[in-house]
């Protein structure tokens, strides 16, 4: 039993990033209803997207695709952030893949993917910049902070998520987000 999970941001706010991540979104479960390999996805997503898009408009993204029997999980970066994996003895560490452009900067990009295996009890953290990257009085909440988040309790998506957005929030004390 194979299941994808995918994350991305893009470039820009506003209508014309949420046509982007629209469009982003589409081809995406285009391209994977055929393949399964997240490099290979990545290379056509980007192939078919890049061509159609303006200058300095791009996406980030990272596909992961979990085969649930064996817990390998193949996983491939279009310059995202990598995901962090909160381990059985609840030591968090990144999954780092291997350096690819993001979606839209080179139409003949090739992507290279990593494999890790993920163990009954762990749990794999995908993120935007909109976390690591919260400021406030330019001080960023930065990856240390929302890696000793995710290490201080259970393995739970839900306990983890919010051990994750509280201390965003408290950080924040009131600033409006400059991101998602």
């Amino acid at each position: 039993r194979l299941m994808g999970v995918a994350i991305g941001d893009v470039s820009g706010k506003g209508v014309s990033a949420a046509l982007l991540m629209a469009r982003v979104t589409s081809e995406l479960r285009a391209q994977a209803l055929s393949r399964t390999d997240p490099a290979e996805i990545l290379a056509r997503v980007n192939a078919a997207l890049t061509p159609e898009l303006d200058d300095g408009m791009f996406a980030t993204l990272a596909l992961l695709v979990l085969d649930a029997d064996t817990g390998r999980v193949d996983l491939a970066s279009a310059g995202h952030l990598p995901p962090l994996v909160r381990r059985i003895d609840g030591k968090v560490e990144p999954i780092p893949a291997p350096p690819n452009l993001p979606i839209g900067i080179q139409e003949d990009a090739s992507f290279q993917g990593e494999s890790f295996r993920l163990r009954d009890g762990e749990t794999v953290v995908l993120f935007t910049d909109g976390i690591s990257e919260a400021e406030r009085n330019g001080v960023l909440f930065g990856e240390p902070r929302l890696i000793e988040a995710i290490a201080a309790g259970g393995a739970a998506p839900d306990e983890i998520l919010s051990r994750v957005l509280a201390p965003v929030e408290d950080f924040l004390q009131g600033t409006p987000s400059g991101d998602d």
